[in-house]
């Protein structure tokens, strides 16, 4: 897409293994689905990339992509908000794509087909900290519930206070304000009297 290699390994990568009903919950009670999902942009030559879970607000046409379906949103400052959506998985969507390349050989026998892409370098990606972003947090209290609430109002200000049914004594979930990746988790790790189980991004 940029025309540069990117190290797969230089990527902000967090899977969906530590994801529990819990946070699933919360996450319908703000109206919302979580999906695992892959980002990149550039800004200032350099560029932005992460694939993590991410809370999404049931509008957004990704929050219905489900099964063998994938989805793709492309933003652009001439053609706003373009959406692809399609099969990714299942035997036919597999066959047609595995017939699609030998029909593609084929018709090149005589022709070689030439793909490159320039070194980037190290400081061509941005440091995922630096995304200005919310987090979820749940988190369960060590002391009184409505300590370490105050404590994360006085921290961050204005926070959305989740709740679900069943919710667990001492169990407390918000949403941050928007900020800088690296400035909410030094105000989380500051955040004294509790213990953080779950933290997750959203997506705007």
């Amino acid at each position: 897409a940029t025309g540069k290699k990117v190290d797969s390994g230089e990527i902000y990568t967090k899977g969906i293994r530590n994801l529990t009903e819990e946070d699933v919950a919360y996450a319908a009670a703000l109206n919302c689905t979580i999906k695992l999902i892959g980002m990149g942009s550039v800004e200032d030559g350099k560029v932005s990339a992460s694939v993590s879970p991410m809370l999404i607000e049931k509008s957004c046409p990704l929050s219905g992509v489900e099964d063998v379906f994938n989805a793709v949103i492309v933003r652009g400052n001439m053609c706003d908000t373009l959406m692809f959506y399609g099969r990714g998985a299942g035997k036919l969507p597999t066959a047609s794509a595995v017939v699609a390349d030998i029909i593609d050989c084929v018709k090149h026998l005589s022709a070689r087909k030439y793909l490159s892409w320039d070194d980037a370098g190290i400081s061509y990606i941005e440091d995922h900290t630096h995304d200005t972003l919310r987090l979820y947090v749940r988190l369960f209290a060590d002391v009184d519930r409505a300590e370490v609430r105050a404590e994360a109002e006085k921290l961050f200000g204005e926070i959305k206070v989740l709740g679900r049914n069943g919710e667990d004594k001492g169990e407390l979930a918000f949403i941050t304000p928007y900020a800088f990746e690296y400035e909410l988790t030094e105000k989380l790790s500051r955040l004294g009297g509790c213990k953080i189980v779950s933290t997750m991004r959203l997506l705007d």
